[in-house]
């Protein structure tokens, strides 16, 4: 494992990093831009093979993504993204391009009252930017290194739908209404819609944007208030019931700056399995996430993160573990590295402990 870990580092360090945004087109009000963003990983799974009894070591592009932001008038834009996640992991599979984002967005009352339509996050919990993560990914309950989503998507924690949204009370409130697709197909027999909602109320500095960083490294101070709630009913699991409460908490302190995040979830009839955990279709379960992260004035940032997934009638899994982050520019450009243990409360097949050790070269605007 540590000829691997070497290997990965030299790896992280020589592939080429790019982060590019060009504006392509620009006549008045109208504009259009392009720009590209992407994480190189390296990650070591304990007993992470297939089969369950042998260690996994992968080299892959766990994110790729191809921009196109455009402006019609100040009213209406737009922006479409295209990604491949996860390209070369394990069985060297997950190489195709695939719509990630799409949507127009129209400001009906400027930016106290907007909708997107088309193909986004759902707004459940706080909706991160990918490209600035306090630990190294997202939760392991919403997808993150080796984990998955509690919740259903279309692609990557997105679905097609509708979202009312906006900023009021001088910018300190947000709120959010999605209306989408939700589960599709057989699973969904009489084609119920799914409704999701979101308000966040910022003490400090607000927070305007339809994706926020997990780290503003000591750029902004803020303190975020949120809750939110994820549902639709008549699915073969049964009426799928989540909601969130969270507080994110970041601050420049003397030469540097504290993050602190931690959220509340509750499931019922959940939809999806959450990888090496007891969670299965049709269970309730609760999970409590909390992280923190310290920068220093030399763009170190040590991280520490953790989760526990508690599913009724069945024993709890608790993940957590220590990063660190070196800033090389912004938020987004970073050299990461991550270990996490997998702590089972009662080892059942390969439901059991585990290690997992991922590096990341990651490179965005």
């Amino acid at each position: 494992m540590c000829k691997k870990l070497v290997l990965a580092i030299v790896f992280l360090l020589v592939v080429p990093g790019m982060a590019l945004s060009v504006e392509v087109y620009s006549d008045g009000e109208r504009s259009l831009d392009l720009g590209f963003w992407g994480q190189a990983w390296y990650q070591w799974i304990e007993d992470g093979s297939a089969s369950g009894n042998k260690d996994l070591n992968d080299f892959m592009v766990r994110r790729a993504y191809m921009g196109i932001n455009g402006t019609i008038t100040p009213m209406l834009d737009f922006s479409v993204n295209y990604a491949i996640d996860k390209a070369g992991k394990d069985a060297k599979a997950n190489n195709d391009i695939q719509l990630r984002d799409a949507y127009l967005r129209a400001k009906l009352a400027g930016e106290a009252l907007m909708v997107n339509a088309g193909r986004m996050w759902v707004p459940i919990g706080r909706t991160p930017s990918t490209k600035c993560l306090l630990s190294l990914d997202l939760d392991w309950t919403r997808g993150g290194l080796a984990g998955g989503a509690f919740f259903p998507s279309v692609a990557a924690n997105r679905d097609d739908g509708v979202m009312l949204w906006g900023n009021v009370a001088n910018d300190m409130l947000r709120y959010r209404l999605m209306i989408a697709d939700g589960i599709d197909g057989p699973n969904n027999p009489d084609d119920k819609l799914r409704y999701a909602g979101q308000v966040s109320v910022s003490l400090f500095d607000p927070e305007t944007g339809y994706f926020n960083p997990e780290t503003y490294i000591g750029e902004k101070n803020v303190l975020s208030v949120l809750a939110s709630f994820d549902m639709q009913d008549k699915l073969t699991s049964g009426d799928y019931r989540a909601w969130t409460a969270g507080v994110h908490y970041d601050q420049a302190i003397g030469g540097g700056a504290i993050t602190a995040d931690v959220a509340y979830t509750d499931i019922r009839h959940g939809t999806q399995s959450i990888t090496y955990t007891n969670m299965s279709p049709g269970d309730n379960a609760d999970i409590i996430s909390a992280k923190a992260g310290y920068l220093f004035s030399i763009d170190l940032q040590p991280v520490i993160h953790y989760e526990m997934v508690s599913v009724d009638k069945e024993k709890d899994t608790a993940i957590y573990g220590v990063g660190v982050n070196y800033f090389i520019k912004g938020n987004a450009n970073k050299l990461s590295l991550d270990v996490t243990q997998v702590d089972q409360e009662k080892e059942i097949g390969n439901t059991k402990d585990r290690v997992v050790v991922t590096a990341q070269m990651a490179v965005g605007f």
